[in-house]
């Protein structure tokens, strides 16, 4: 579909998109302007972290942003989740950070040492809730790693002081228990994407260089044995965690080999199989942080070759090919931070983007919602 002119909105100002019917908000300022209530200024890039990384708090009440925030009371903003006016800010209390998936207010944290902790962002307090010797540089991901749906299970990265390898291993966070290291050269890894805990906590899931192939997946139990391999350089990538229809625990992502190239494949954790759920590019994200809506994955193209070129988008997990289209994000997304790398709401019907709204300088890039509520039952 082609796109329609449409004037970028301005700060908290809703739009309707006319192609799609849709309301966009935009949810940051312009940059060098104050940042409401909490001080500061807005930055020439903000917005939201990433699309594998949910936006919303788990009641939907509270929006984390973490790009281009900076203010007096720290590195991240806190914004209302139904109005988008900043609210109160705060800094991070670990390397890495998430929204827990079923208690409100709480993000779950973790320390570089490879301990996890529940911290409240609204009254600041901190609970540990597991602690670990032995290991440094932990990482949840890095960057691209998640909890499991419930909120229990996490895989950390780290380095493990008795020998300096690299390790991953489970971490049962409401029981703080460890599972057994999975040592990541001997496992044949030897340049590490990330790794992650997949949705129900059952997998540790390795992407990376393995085995000598680029941009391929090897799956493990807890215990470190291995599921499956998938020896296809970027079959899926960019991928996100999540069940399909049946339960079963599955990567979603976009394809840029051989087969099903430039498609949305869905591939089980347990034996591999794959499902092509759309049309997409290369050049695209994906992200199931809808764990309220089950059987839909949500996507957002970054450049042209597909059928829905600069869309935000969502595609059934049943193989029929059925999608629901949102919003253009007109971002040029010229450079990775220019990318809309679009996450849904955990019931769907909100989707955040970043969009330079087509400058041609590549900059400023700002936050959006597009709001499919008044449209959805």
């Amino acid at each position: 579909m082609s796109t329609s002119p449409l004037a970028k909105p301005g700060y908290l100002e809703t739009v309707n998109d006319p192609d799609f019917g849709t309301a966009i908000v935009r949810i940051t300022g312009d940059p060098g302007t104050p940042i409401p209530v909490v001080g500061g200024t807005w930055g020439d890039v903000a917005g939201h972290h990433y699309s594998k990384h949910a936006a919303w708090s788990a009641d939907q009440r509270l929006i984390v942003l973490t790009r281009g925030v900076a203010n007096p009371q720290g590195n991240l903003l806190f914004l209302d989740g139904a109005t988008y006016q900043p609210l109160f800010g705060g800094s991070a209390p670990g390397p890495e950070y998430v929204w827990h998936p079923t208690l409100p207010d709480v993000m779950i944290y973790l320390t570089s040492a490879g301990g996890f902790g529940h911290w409240n962002v609204r009254t600041k307090a901190k609970t540990t809730k597991f602690a670990v010797s032995g290991y440094s540089n932990a990482q949840l991901g890095p960057s691209e790693g998640n909890v499991s749906r419930d909120g229990r299970w996490a895989v950390v990265v780290a380095t493990r002081a008795s020998d300096g390898r690299q390790v991953a291993f489970a971490v049962d966070i409401d029981a703080g228990q460890k599972s057994p290291d999975i040592d990541l050269v001997a496992a044949g890894v030897s340049d590490l994407d990330w790794a992650s805990t997949s949705a129900l906590g059952t997998y540790v899931v390795v992407h990376g260089t393995i085995d000598g192939k680029a941009m391929t997946t090897k799956v493990f139990s807890r215990q470190g044995q291995v599921v499956t391999f998938w020896p296809e350089a970027s079959r899926p990538t960019h991928y996100d965690l999540t069940t399909d229809l049946a339960g079963n625990e599955v990567g979603v992502g976009v394809v840029g080999g051989s087969p099903d190239t430039k498609t949305i494949l869905m591939r089980r954790l347990d034996n591999g199989q794959g499902t092509v759920l759309a049309s997409s590019s290369y050049d695209a994200h994906v992200s199931a942080r809808d764990t309220q809506r089950a059987g839909w994955v949500y996507s957002s193209i970054n450049n042209t070759g597909s059928p829905f070129d600069r869309e935000v988008y969502a595609a059934r997990m049943d193989g029929s090919r059925a999608v629901e289209r949102y919003a253009h994000h007109r971002s040029t997304a010229a450079d990775y931070l220019s990318q809309p790398h679009a996450v849904p709401s955990p019931d769907g019907k909100r989707v955040m983007f970043r969009s330079n709204w087509g400058s041609t300088s590549n900059r400023p890039v700002q936050g959006y919602v597009v709001d499919a509520r008044p449209i959805c039952p």
